[in-house]
């Protein structure tokens, strides 16, 4: 590899050694990947409680099939979903400032 150059990122390179000798090397990350959208989705639907906890579905399958760097990763990526897309409500109880999107619409905007 010449130096300057940025080395592909392959879906090979993202899978645990055992996992990557045979199959589909896509199907793994995909299901990760898809299955953590849409427990982002069902966290930015329901405003009335807190759907952070099915997060633990899709790190757990990702740890069984992805590297640890990436496992650690996606661990902070759920974090900051479900700061970006979790009810406000949760976080105004508990006293947390969050990045939300929905702070105009929400009732307790106005107080």
């Amino acid at each position: 590899m010449q130096p300057g150059t940025l080395p592909l990122l392959s879906s090979r390179s993202l899978l645990r050694v055992d996992v990557a000798s045979g199959g589909p090397q896509w199907l793994p990350a995909a299901l990760v990947f898809g299955s953590i959208g849409v427990v982002a989705y069902a966290d930015f639907i329901v405003t009335s409680i807190s759907l952070g906890y099915l997060y633990i579905l899709p790190l757990g399958i990702g740890a069984m099939f992805l590297r640890s760097q990436i496992s650690y990763g996606l661990i902070a990526v759920c974090v900051f979903l479900h700061d970006v897309f979790g009810p406000l409500i949760q976080a105004r109880k508990h006293g947390l400032h969050t990045i939300s999107r929905r702070s105009s619409g929400s009732p307790l905007s106005s107080t």
